[in-house]
């Protein structure tokens, strides 16, 4: 033994003697001095190591969701419902995306180039993508997307997005489209998603709503359908369970698994998550944040790129017919105490299709000019119903909506209005499905309280043109105007901002004039969900699926990694 250690040696019997030696109160403090260094040093390890290291997303965790509504045509060629597109978002991926800040980007494209015409479009393929059953993505699968859209036997509601264009595939990797006209929105419509040829190419349109195919969907989408369980008495699919896509192009989801469950009403969907059924739901209304008392932590609010409105149908009801009854509709509304009332301030009131259009000024009533108008019209009201009647004719329409809480409120908001100015409304509401598939798509309606989502570049012309009065074209208020029809072409193929601003004052002029419509305001998307799912990135909302724009990147767990290695690892 060397003398350092002799000399250490001794020491720590000279320490063992003292201890053994001391008074209680002396070990008590000598033990306290000590604990109290061994904290600090820990504290400060863990100081040194917070500074050399941070947290990363792991792998893991399964997110449970509700949703309003039931899946019919999971397919992003056919989809038009909610659930239709929830799924979608999640199975299926697109030559562009929409990013957390609204941006169109390349998804499977790798890159894209624009001639300067602003007519032909060419899109480079990742070579890395790949369908849920192992098979390359190719540009034969966009060519095969693009052409089903357009197949009229397909009924596709992007079929107008889509008429005047030719698609190529030059190679396997790059693929070609020639617009007739130009239209600066046209990458946005890119972000459809790429449907598999070898899956689909044999399958008849006739037979889509009945196949297997249309419920388990094969797309290249961050997420692949593992189960599917349906309502024995309805024949609905109730639930979806859905797992990573370990071969997504982007990158393999953090979470383990997706779980959502579809429900009849907001109502059933609440129960479910006052029950810990489900973590999370999407397009809730502002009733339910009051009823389950939920925490900042607990929400997620971003504003809607969609306008809601009653749409009128004069050929199912004749007293509509009347632009003055309409446009007495429109100014008795107070769409300020409309927001306040039934949003609670989650919505923005509006008398223009438009979502962002600042117009405060314009949005005061005048319930006396509404009642002055009727009269001049002919409309006297009835003493002893308060009813107008005319020529033996009552005053009266039926609206149809959806059985949510907002549009029901919407509804009986508008009923009591418009009693007041001595018009009679009926009231039905209808689950979203059949909404949408036999009221709706059958245009069985006088009024529709319902909302049209509106692009991140703003076109009008699926929403107002006339080639899309009937289905399965989206002009629910069936409105026709030779004037409107050219200035929506002019606005789509336009891209100077100042021209395309004076082509949307003129619409929105004509459409104010002829009040086809009563646009009433224009909602907030409020997301539900567990406060342990993280980095929930969403861009102004066009539909509530747009939420899953990068539910790649979303995580329940987190490990601590230093630095040095993570720079290793990329």
């Amino acid at each position: 033994m060397n003398h350092n250690s002799f000399k250490n040696s001794r020491l720590l019997k000279t320490l063992i003697t003292l201890i053994r030696n001391a008074s209680p109160l002396e070990k008590f403090l000598f033990s306290a001095i000590l604990f109290f260094f061994l904290i600090a040093f820990l504290l400060g390890v863990e100081r040194i190591s917070d500074s050399f290291s941070v947290r990363v997303p792991i792998q893991g965790g399964t997110l449970n969701e509700g949703v309003v509504g039931f899946p019919s045509r999971v397919n992003p060629v056919t989809a038009t419902s909610n659930a239709d597109h929830d799924l979608v978002a999640l199975t299926y991926s697109g030559l562009m995306r929409v990013d957390e800040n609204g941006d169109v980007v390349p998804d499977l494209a790798e890159g894209f180039s624009v001639s300067d015409d602003g007519k032909i479009y060419t899109f480079t393929l990742r070579t890395d993508a790949y369908f849920h059953d192992d098979t390359p993505l190719t540009a034969n699968d966009v060519v095969f997307t693009i052409e089903s859209i357009q197949n009229p036997a397909m009924e596709s509601p992007l079929a107008t997005m889509f008429s005047n264009v030719s698609v190529t595939a030059t190679d396997p990797s790059t693929v070609t489209l020639e617009l007739a006209d130009p239209y600066a929105g046209f990458l946005a419509e890119m972000t459809v998603g790429i449907i598999p040829r070898h899956v689909w190419e044999g399958v008849s349109p006739d037979s889509l709503r009945f196949i297997e195919l249309s419920s388990y969907p094969v797309g290249s989408g961050p997420f692949k359908v593992s189960k599917v369980s349906r309502s024995e008495s309805l024949g609905v699919p109730t639930h979806y369970s859905l797992v990573a896509h370990n071969r997504y192009a982007r990158r393999r989801p953090y979470l383990n698994a997706i779980e959502l469950s579809f429900y009849a009403s907001e109502g059933e969907l609440v129960e479910a998550l006052r029950k810990n059924k489900i973590d999370a739901a999407p397009s809730v209304s502002p009733s339910v944040l009051t009823e389950l008392s939920l925490g900042p932590s607990e929400l997620t609010t971003r504003s809607m790129l969609r306008v809601f409105g009653l749409f009128f149908n004069p050929s199912e009801a004749s007293v509509l017919s009347n632009e003055p009854v309409r446009r007495a509709i429109d100014m008795a509304v107070d769409r300020q105490m409309l927001a306040e009332s039934i949003f609670s301030g989650y919505a923005k009131p509006t008398r223009t299709p438009l979502p962002l259009n600042d117009e405060t000024d314009t949005l005061v009533e005048d319930v006396d000019a509404a009642r002055e108008l009727l009269e001049d019209e002919g409309w006297e009201v009835n003493n002893n119903t308060g009813i107008r009647e005319k020529d033996d004719e009552l005053l009266s329409f039926t609206i149809k909506t959806g059985e949510s809480s907002d549009l029901e409120n919407t509804a009986l908001f508008l009923e009591q209005t418009l009693r007041s100015i001595g018009i009679e409304v009926m009231v039905e509401t209808y689950d979203i499905t059949t909404l949408n598939q036999t009221v709706i798509r059958q245009r069985d309606y006088e009024a529709l309280l319902f909302g049209q989502a509106y692009g991140r570049f703003i076109d009008l012309y699926p929403f107002w043109h006339s080639s899309n009065r009937d289905d399965p074209g989206l002009n629910v208020a069936r409105y026709a105007s030779s004037d409107t029809d050219e200035l929506l072409v002019a606005l789509r193929n336009e891209t100077d901002e100042r021209l395309r601003k004076e082509h949307l004052d003129a619409i929105i002029e004509e459409l104010h004039e002829l009040t086809p419509a009563v646009f009433l305001y224009a909602p907030d998307f409020l997301y539900i969900r567990n406060e342990r799912i993280n980095n929930i990135k969403i861009p102004p909302v066009e539909r509530s699926s747009d939420r899953f724009s990068n539910v790649e990147d979303w995580f329940m767990y987190s490990d601590s990694v230093w630095k040095i290695f993570l720079k290793k690892q990329q």
